[in-house]
Parts: structure tokens; C-alpha cells; sequence
């Protein structure tokens, strides 16, 4: 009985032999028909490359505190530089590269220099686990090296990859200035077949600057007697306040000729446009203007109180310098006299305020604050009265 069992055991085996036999070939004849025959994939298909956030990351630092703004899960924005790191893509199978950014707390710890405007830190992941050889490269290249603004212009200029030491697999990529062509990072294996590889495109977003206002007040005949132009350049101007030798009639106070309205502001050097929607801006009197006005004989509004921002009447000048705070007109050219006398004699104090809020959303939106003194120039003493001597015989 032992014998014909052992008889048939070996029968057994022989079967399934054939039968895994008949399997292979049946998945190769049929690999082969399909077109998908690649022992080279079979690898490659076992090494991923990932990128792990950094843990100790810690908060990000920005203007906002929300930076939600309409940003997709798949990329991350660094709000002081605007260096931005898209999702990646692969040329071998499940190859992916992610990035998280790196606050600028933590540059120090990490290496990166301080004159980058933002830096993320990249941690690659190889499979299998058990590889032998972990190592790999990082290198940056310009997506067009040939465009007419990234020609003559070397790429580590302006983003390079440090790894934090040879082959390692962290590295930092760090943005050192603003570029407007975009960024190729790309991480490959030394030891590993040459389709495995993972890329990703680094942009710099547009930056916005703030908002400036800017007007001009005309005669009838089209004649500029008055510009106001506020720019980001300074926040903290003396401008001329308006000389006109009427106190009564004002040819600008109508707003046919004496409208003054915002604008964005952006940066010249980018490779995506900012995304922008919204703006608005308000005023308010300090409480020495309002006591100027009040020093000209005017009765300022009960609602208006130092530092009270509010809507630009009709965005006419008139409203900026006078109507939002006070009622009716100097009644006198003296008392004209008085209200400017007042202003000159505080110069060197700031008058008005003009915050300005912009971005994609109501929501979602930055400000910028422009504090306005008057020159003491421009409010030089005026006359208020003209006298003849006596009567002259001949």
C-alpha cells in the first residue's frame, strides 16, 4: 500500500507541474498578444519614490491666517514668496513626488540658507525596504531653457535642490527669488532602471504689492488742477493738499471731473498669473483733521469719529478731503483760511487714512494701509483780503 501511494503522490506533483506550466505560458502568449510584456516594469513597478512631510514643520507664517483661498489638496503655497510646488508627475510606474513646505523657523535646523524666500523639504521612499542601495540624485532645470526670459539665465540662481548630504534621500528645495520660467525638479534612483524617475514643476505666483489710488480733478474745460496718486511704493506719504484761491467753488467737487478709483498693484516676474477678484477700499479722518475742519468753522458729523473708516462718497474728492466728515462749506474765506492754517501747522502729522483690502475673495483678502500727511508747502498762507490805499489826486 506504501508503494501505491508513494505511486501516486508522484503522479500528483507531475500534474500540477504541468498545469503552472500551462498557466505561464497561456499569461505570456497572452501578455505578448496584449502588447504588455515588460519583465523591465515588473521592477519598476516594486520601486516607488514618494515624499514624506516633514513632522516638525510646525505652523505656517503668512499675512493671513487663512490661506484656504480656493488652493487645491495638490499644491502648497508659500504666502511670503509665492513659490509654489505642483503635484508630480511619473515615467515609471507608481512614482509620485510630494513636498511640504518648511517655515522659515526651521531653516536654520535644516540647512537652508537664509536668503531663500521659501523652501520645502522633500523626503524620498524607495521600495522595497530591503533595497541595497537607497541612494539617490536631485537635480532643477528650467521646463524652457530657450524662452526668452530663462536664456542666459542659470536656473540655481533662482531654485536649487540640496540634498542634505550625497545621495541622500532628503533634500531641500529652496527658491532664492522670483523667476518667470517654470522650474523642473526631478529625483532619480542611482540604482534603478532609467524610466523610474518623478518630477514636479515649481511656479512663482504673481505677487500682489497692495492697491493704488489714483485720480485727477479737472475744469470744465478738461484743465488738471489735481492729482492724487497713491502707490505702494510708500505707505506713508505728504502729498499736496489742493490749492484753490475759490473756498466757495471748487470747479473739481463735481464728480464728472473729479473721480479717483483703485487698482491691484502686481509683480512684473512670475509664471502664473495671481488669482485676484476682489478689492475695496475706505477712509477715515484723524481726529487733527477733524479738528482742522472744526478750526474752519465746520461742524463735523455726530457718526464720524477719529479713526472711523468709511465708504469714499461716489469716489469723488470732495467727499476724500471734506463731505465725509462735515456738512455745508466754509462760510467765509477766513474761516477757509482758518481750516488750512490749522493743517499746516500740524504737517507733520498723518490726516488721513486710506486702507485698501484686495485678493480672490471678500474672504479671502490682504490689506494695505496708506497714512497721509499734507506738505506744508502746499498749505502756505493765502489771502483773505485786499486793500487799496487812500484816494491819489493828479
Amino acid at each position: 500500500m506504501a508503494k501505491n501511494t508513494s505511486s501516486k503522490g508522484g503522479l500528483l506533483g507531475k500534474v500540477i507541474a504541468l498545469l503552472l506550466v500551462v498557466v505561464v505560458v497561456a499569461y505570456v502568449c497572452t501578455s505578448l498578444a496584449l502588447s504588455t510584456w515588460n519583465p523591465t516594469k515588473w521592477k519598476a513597478a516594486r520601486q516607488t519614490i514618494t515624499t514624506a512631510a516633514n513632522t516638525n514643520d510646525g505652523n505656517d507664517e503668512g499675512k493671513n491666517d487663512d490661506q484656504s483661498g480656493g488652493n487645491s489638496d495638490d499644491t502648497q503655497t508659500d504666502e511670503a514668496s509665492n513659490f509654489v510646488v505642483n503635484e508630480s508627475e511619473s515615467t515609471g510606474d507608481n512614482v509620485q513626488l510630494l513636498s511640504a513646505k518648511l517655515p522659515r523657523a526651521a531653516y536654520a535646523a535644516n540647512g537652508v540658507s537664509a536668503q531663500a524666500e521659501s523652501a520645502y523639504k522633500l523626503t524620498a521612499e524607495l521600495e522595497p525596504a530591503n533595497l541595497e542601495d537607497k541612494t539617490v540624485n536631485w537635480s532643477v532645470a528650467w521646463k524652457n531653457s530657450s524662452s526668452t526670459w530663462a536664456s542666459g539665465k542659470t536656473v540655481t540662481d533662482y531654485v536649487r535642490i540640496v540634498p542634505t548630504s550625497d545621495g541622500a534621500l532628503t533634500a531641500n528645495a529652496e527658491c532664492l527669488q522670483a523667476f518667470a520660467e517654470q522650474v523642473i525638479i526631478t529625483v532619480t534612483p542611482r540604482k534603478g532602471f532609467e524610466d523610474v524617475t518623478a518630477t514636479c514643476t515649481a511656479d512663482y505666483v504673481q505677487k500682489v504689492l497692495g492697491m493704488k489710488i489714483s485720480g485727477e480733478a479737472k475744469t470744465y474745460q478738461g484743465n488738471v488742477v489735481y492729482s492724487l496718486n497713491l502707490t505702494t511704493s510708500n505707505f506713508n506719504p505728504v502729498i499736496d493738499f489742493p490749492t484753490h484761491t475759490d473756498s466757495t467753488a471748487w470747479e473739481f467737487f463735481y464728480d464728472k471731473y473729479a473721480d479717483f478709483s483703485g487698482a491691484f498693484e502686481k509683480s512684473s516676474v512670475y509664471t502664473k498669473e495671481a488669482p485676484l477678484g476682489y478689492y475695496d477700499y475706505k477712509v477715515c479722518a484723524t481726529a487733527d483733521y477733524l479738528n482742522a475742519l472744526r478750526a474752519g468753522g465746520l461742524t463735523t458729523y455726530s457718526s464720524i469719529s477719529s479713526e472711523k473708516y468709511v465708504q469714499n462718497g461716489s469716489n469723488r474728492l470732495d467727499s476724500f478731503f471734506f463731505h465725509n466728515w462735515a456738512g455745508g462749506w466754509f462760510s467765509s474765506s477766513t474761516n477757509f483760511a482758518a481750516f488750512r492754517t490749522s493743517l499746516r501747522n500740524n504737517s507733520d502729522k498723518v490726516m488721513l487714512r486710506v486702507k485698501c483690502s484686495y485678493g480672490k475673495t471678500a474672504s479671502d483678502c490682504e490689506t494695505c494701509t496708506y497714512n497721509i500727511k499734507f506738505s506744508a508747502e502746499s498749505l502756505a498762507a493765502i489771502a483773505t483780503n485786499v486793500t487799496v490805499g487812500p484816494n491819489l489826486e493828479f
